[in-house]
C-alpha cells in the first residue's frame, strides 16, 4: 500500500470501465436508462451474492441479468468495503500513535496494518500541514479516476445542482447525466488525469458512471427526484399553467 498524496500521482493512464455490451447505445440517455432499469435486480443478486454467499452465475442466471456486470457490481463492493476497513483503521492507527503516543510498531500490529505502510502515512501527515489526518485515496487506482472523498465531493456538487440550479428535471435519469459534465469538470478544475476518451464530448463517459452509481448507489437514490422524467418525449408532458410560467422564462430548458 502506498500514499498518494494528490490526485496527480494516480497511474499516469488511467483506465475506463468497458461499458456491459448489454447496456451499450449511441444515445448516452438510452444507455443510463438501460442501466436503471435493471439496477435493482443487479442490487438484489449483489446481495445475495456478498451477504448470502450465493453462487455468482446463479444468482446473474435467477435475476435474468449478465454475470458480467454482476461480477463489476460485486467487485466494487469487495473493494469498497476494504478500502473502508482500511480508512478505519489508518486513521485510528495514526490517532494513537500522534495523540496517544503509542509505539508505531505496536499500533501497526493493533489494527493489523503493515508497519511501514504507516510510518509513511505518518511522515505524509506530518509534513502535509493538514489539521486531521484522512485516509484518501482511489479504492481502485487502475478504474477509478477520483479518490474516495473526490467522489464524495461529486456527490456533493450534484446535490448543490438539484437544491440551487433549479433544474427544469432532476429524476434519477437527468442526475445521472448531468453527473457526468460535473465529473469531467471537477477533474478539469483540479487538475485530475483522467480517461482520454473523456474529452470527446466534454464529459464522463456512461462506463464511469455506472461504475461509480455502483458503489454509491444509496446515497445517489437519497439525492434524485422521484418523479418522472420530465424530458423523455414518450411521457409527453404537459404541465400545469403555474409551472409551465416557471419554466417558460428560462434561456435553457434543463442545466
Amino acid at each position: 500500500m502506498y500514499r498518494t498524496c494528490k490526485p496527480e500521482y494516480l497511474p499516469r493512464e488511467v483506465k475506463d470501465y468497458e461499458l456491459d455490451e448489454g447496456l451499450q447505445s449511441t444515445n448516452t440517455m438510452e444507455s443510463i436508462k438501460k442501466y436503471l432499469e435493471i439496477k435493482h435486480l443487479v442490487n438484489a443478486a449483489a446481495d445475495a451474492v456478498l451477504k448470502e454467499k450465493k453462487n455468482l452465475h446463479q444468482m446473474a442466471k435467477n435475476y435474468g441479468i449478465e454475470c458480467s456486470i454482476l461480477h463489476q457490481k460485486v467487485s466494487i463492493m469487495k473493494l469498497l468495503e476494504t478500502y473502508l476497513d482500511n480508512k478505519f483503521k489508518y486513521e485510528a492507527a495514526v490517532k494513537a500513535v500522534l495523540f496517544e503516543k503509542q509505539i508505531i510498531k505496536f499500533a501497526a500490529e493493533k489494527y493489523q496494518i503493515d508497519c511501514r505502510s504507516l510510518c509513511e502515512e505518518i511522515v505524509w501527515f506530518s509534513n502535509s500541514g493538514e489539521e486531521t489526518y484522512e485516509f484518501d485515496r482511489s479504492f481502485d487506482s487502475l478504474l477509478r479516476t477520483f479518490t474516495f472523498k473526490e467522489e464524495l465531493s461529486l456527490l456533493k456538487s450534484l446535490e448543490l445542482w438539484k437544491t440551487e440550479g433549479r433544474p427544469f428535471c432532476s429524476c434519477e435519469l437527468c442526475s445521472l447525466e448531468k453527473l457526468l459534465y460535473i465529473a469531467y469538470q471537477f477533474a478539469q478544475e483540479k487538475k485530475i488525469k483522467y480517461p482520454k476518451t473523456w474529452d470527446i464530448e466534454k464529459r464522463a463517459t456512461v462506463g464511469w458512471l455506472i461504475g461509480f452509481e455502483m458503489a454509491h448507489s444509496k446515497l445517489i437514490s437519497k439525492l434524485v427526484s422521484r418523479n418522472e422524467c420530465f424530458r423523455l418525449p414518450e411521457l409527453r408532458w404537459k404541465p400545469d399553467f403555474a409551472t409551465f410560467v416557471k419554466f417558460a422564462g428560462k434561456k435553457k430548458i434543463y442545466n
